[in-house]
């Protein structure tokens, strides 16, 4: 077989034989996946061994005692919502200069180099020269060009507008984004003290109960006490305990939500200042319609989706001036040096070099006449975009009248559990007095006493979980009114 003839046949079984390695290198892949749907992936990639635990980024003063305004302010520094936010706040900013830059000409510099060389029989072989001539051109251009949208019947304009409702509705939802700090930091932060404080009731009720199982053994040592007292004293007393060791628990759960919230490192020892004693103020009146009217306007998230309603009225500009034409300006400043060379003829030719400028300035017209109804698509689609908006925008200020009253009213009702269970614990503590006094002359029994120290523990614990929830509710009522 001759040479062209190996070659010719070779060549499809080259072809063959790349298409079947190229097909088994995209077929192994699956090998990634996990082998069988019945079986946890076992990890076998390094790529997890590469990873570094990064702990929150704010430093801690140790042995400091943290407020509520000083943890907030380590929320706000520290949580990645707010980092978010801040990130696509800064996002929509650059898109409203990325918009403005469509208003000013492109200016680019341009350089083109290139170099040819040919060989190719020579016709005058037979007049002395050689059997071919060579010849090469080589040249560099370089060029200064501009190009200039003067005119498009305001979609520039549209896309600016649009571009800066929508940073503002993203400034508008970053601070919505720490005001969410704000508040849940706040409710966790009473939450906490809540959960101590009834662990500090939880202790005080074992103190009480222990005051009566000591009355029982007293009495019991007399010979006026019966057996059973004494094993309801100490029933009572180990549920107290039981009691102290729930509420202790608890309040170590809820200091690890507070870390959370507030984006600290939950290995770290932090001191929890405890909250104010407030004076809380008695039942108001229920907002009148032009407080609530003002409140969600004053909404952040309502603020945001007024102002992504604007931009949805652009973007149906922006579609209506697709179906318009454009003006535009070219210009163009070039120079170019060109050199030609031919090798090996009869009579030896010099090198031809050209040096020349040219200067160019265009105006076009873009006159649109069909695009299998693109544009009506368009249109119709960012006229639905904005029926949408709208729709949202009427949406959300129903919610929000609908969040202000809920939490008025949460508020109204904390605030009157808080009047209630005041009472509540001064009449339980004068009736816990009063049982045990008449058990220790003999005049009560075990029972009472006994219930009535409950008594005492389940009205300071209403009591408290009251406070909390009308400051809870407090924070709650500012929030959704957008303060």
């Amino acid at each position: 077989m001759s040479k062209p003839l190996r070659t010719q046949a070779m060549k499809p079984l080259a072809v063959a034989l790349l298409g079947v390695l190229l097909s088994g290198c995209a077929y192994t892949s699956i090998d990634l996946a996990p082998p069988r749907h019945d079986q946890p992936w076992k990890n076998t990639s390094t790529l997890t061994a590469t990873m570094a635990y990064q702990p929150a980024g704010v430093s801690l003063q140790e042995g400091h005692e943290y407020t509520l305004a000083e943890l907030i302010d380590l929320g706000q520094r520290n949580n990645i919502e707010t980092r978010q936010a801040w990130n696509r706040a800064r996002e929509a900013a650059l898109s409203v200069g990325l918009v403005e830059a469509t208003f000013l000409p492109v200016l680019s510099a341009n350089v083109i180099a290139g170099h040819q060389r040919s060989t190719r029989p020579s016709p005058l072989s037979n007049l002395g020269g050689g059997d071919r001539i060579r010849t090469s051109v080589e040249g560099v251009v370089p060029a200064l060009t501009l190009g200039w949208l003067l005119f498009d019947f305001g979609k520039r304009e549209a896309l600016l507008e649009g571009a800066e409702h929508i940073s503002f509705a993203s400034n508008v939802l970053f601070n919505a984004v720490h005001k969410k700090v704000i508040r849940d930091v706040t409710d966790q932060f009473y939450q906490y003290n809540t959960a101590r404080h009834r662990t500090v009731l939880a202790e005080e009720a074992l103190k009480n109960y222990q005051a009566v199982e000591a009355a029982v053994n007293a009495r019991l040592a007399a010979g006026v006490a019966t057996r059973l007292d004494q094993v309801m004293a100490q029933q009572a007393v180990a549920q107290a305990k039981l009691y102290v060791v729930t509420s202790q628990g608890l309040a170590k759960n809820s200091y690890l939500t507070l870390l959370k919230v507030v984006g600290v490192n939950p290995a770290e020892q932090v001191k929890i200042a405890t909250s104010v004693d407030h004076q809380l103020p008695a039942p108001s009146d229920p907002m009148t319609e032009q407080v609530l009217q003002k409140a969600i306007l004053e909404r952040d998230d309502v603020a945001a989706a007024y102002a992504a309603l604007k931009a949805a009225e652009a973007g149906v500009k922006v579609a209506k001036a697709d179906f318009m034409p454009s003006v535009f300006m070219g210009a163009v400043l070039a120079k170019n040096r060109s050199q030609f060379d031919v090798q090996d003829v009869p009579i030896p030719l010099p090198d031809l070099t050209n040096r020349s400028t040219s200067t160019g300035v265009l105006v076009g017209v873009s006159i649109p006449i069909f695009d299998g109804g693109l544009r009506s698509s368009l249109l119709s689609k960012a006229e639905i975009h904005r029926q949408e908006a709208e729709n949202t925008l009427q949406a959300l200020q129903r919610d929000a009248l609908r969040e202000i009253i809920a939490a008025e009213t949460m508020l109204d009702s904390a605030l009157q559990s808080y009047q209630t269970a005041t009472d509540l614990v001064n009449a339980a503590e004068t009736a816990y007095d009063a049982a045990l006094d008449a058990y220790q002359v003999g005049v009560g029994t075990i029972t009472m006493a006994t219930e009535a120290a409950s008594a005492v523990l389940l009205a300071k614990q209403a009591q408290v979980d009251a406070q909390s929830a009308a400051l809870i509710a407090a924070a709650n009522l500012a929030f959704v009114m957008g303060e």
